[in-house]
């Protein structure tokens, strides 16, 4: 690691798509939200019918929040007593 950072911008409810499609297990999407804007450059665009769409990746978490209820953990203790596993 070289001490940067990378800072996307993203709409809303596309943000909320792409965690919601990497926790079903779904790659990508197209959406219209952004079309023609900065924020589709450098994105695939694909026509359907008669309007274009831009891909966006999903994004997957790589810690998930399972209620103590439901958390039995495992023998490394992979959980850490507050209800997260990594």
């Amino acid at each position: 690691m070289d001490g940067k950072i990378e800072l996307e911008s993203v709409p809303q409810g596309t943000f909320a798509e792409r965690i919601r499609a990497g926790g079903a297990g779904i790659p990508a999407f197209y959406t219209p939200v952004g079309l023609g804007t900065v924020l589709a450059q450098g994105k695939e665009v694909r026509r359907f019918g008669d309007r274009e769409y831009i891909l966006e990746q999903a994004i997957k978490g790589d810690l998930e929040h399972v209620p103590p209820q439901l958390n039995q953990g495992d023998s490394r203790g992979a959980e850490d007593g507050r209800g997260y596993r990594h």
